[in-house]
């Protein structure tokens, strides 16, 4: 998972893409969209708009980030499968990041068609 704050003229979709370079080293190809979300309805006006993005992370790894935003992030890759596993036994404990692996284990086969 990347994240990103949209700055003035920005799209969400653009964000996506600029957050999955600085963050991750990943190009992103396709994005779908998996939903806009408030994160604690009643309490605050913020959204997440969340994303799947195609991409091949085959060699992702290694710590990315912006120094200027003094950003350390230590990439990693697991299993599709493993990461869902992850949010049911507690080890993602990031709201945003299982509401995001959730949708996308849902959504997962129509992803796989519809970017093949």
């Amino acid at each position: 998972m990347v994240a990103g704050i949209i700055g003035a003229g920005e799209s969400p979709e653009n964000v996506c893409i600029r957050e999955a370079e600085e963050e991750a080293g990943l190009a992103l190809g396709a994005l779908e969209p998996l939903g806009t979300h408030y994160m604690t309805p009643g309490g605050s006006s913020e959204s997440v708009a969340l994303y799947a993005g195609r991409c091949d992370a085959a060699a992702a790894g290694g710590v990315h980030g912006l120094d200027a935003e003094g950003e350390d992030i230590r990439v990693f890759t697991v299993p599709a499968g493993e990461a869902v596993a992850m949010v049911h036994d507690n080890r993602i404990r990031n709201a945003m990041t299982g509401m995001a692996l959730l949708l996308f284990a849902a959504r997962r086969k129509a992803l796989r068609q519809v970017w093949r």
